[in-house]
């Protein structure tokens, strides 16, 4: 096959993924090209980065494994938060962020975290609000943390449009989480008649 031109080459990793009907195995490829063709960069996306990198290089002959003591190949780095000591979840004259997560009952993290954003932009407004604004409501009122709170975040953001992290920095609601937190929570419990 001779060369492709950057638009053929579009084309064609275009009709090969409308021919999966499958989404998720559409992800695992577009993953793993972008993994192999890009090591070393960070995934785009929500601002909140995810490191490709898991210890191997792309050589231009071959791939070979990096020398890193801190980690090891094909383990990413454990991300650590921090509470924030300026932080007031009992603000006087306004509903504690104890009594506001009492009232809106989530049962997810997806739903948790959008519940502390909410509360921290619309309740005390508290600005810009970063993961550790997040993991302090957590542990202010002990929340089990989710094992990749990041994770969560960019989830929320991207498959359900609750939030905007496109600045890790400045996490911010969006109209649909406005609407979840303010008409959909607490879930309604159906009846059984």
């Amino acid at each position: 096959m001779g060369k492709l031109s950057e638009v053929d080459a579009i084309k064609v990793v275009d009709e090969a993924l409308v021919s999966i009907d499958d989404k998720e195995a559409q992800k695992r490829i577009l993953r793993w090209a972008y993994e192999k063709y890009c090591s070393g960069t960070t995934l785009p996306g929500n601002g909140l980065e995810q490191n490709v990198n898991d210890g191997l290089s792309l050589n231009k002959d071959s791939l070979k494994k990096k020398k890193n003591k801190s980690n090891k190949p094909g383990k990413s780095k454990k991300i650590s938060y921090s509470i924030d000591k300026s932080l007031n979840l009992k603000p006087t004259g306004k509903t504690s962020f104890s009594d506001f997560a009492s009232q809106k009952s989530p049962i997810t993290d997806r739903e948790k975290v959008v519940v502390c954003v909410y509360y921290l932009q619309n309740k005390i407004g508290e600005k810009p609000i970063d993961i550790n604004h997040v993991y302090t409501c957590y542990k202010s009122i002990n929340w089990r943390l989710p094992s990749d709170l990041v994770s969560v975040l960019r989830w929320v953001a991207s498959q359900k449009g609750w939030l905007d992290t496109s600045d890790s920095a400045d996490i911010k609601m969006t109209t649909h989480g406005d609407n979840l937190i303010e008409h959909d929570l607490p879930r309604k419990i159906a009846k059984k008649v």
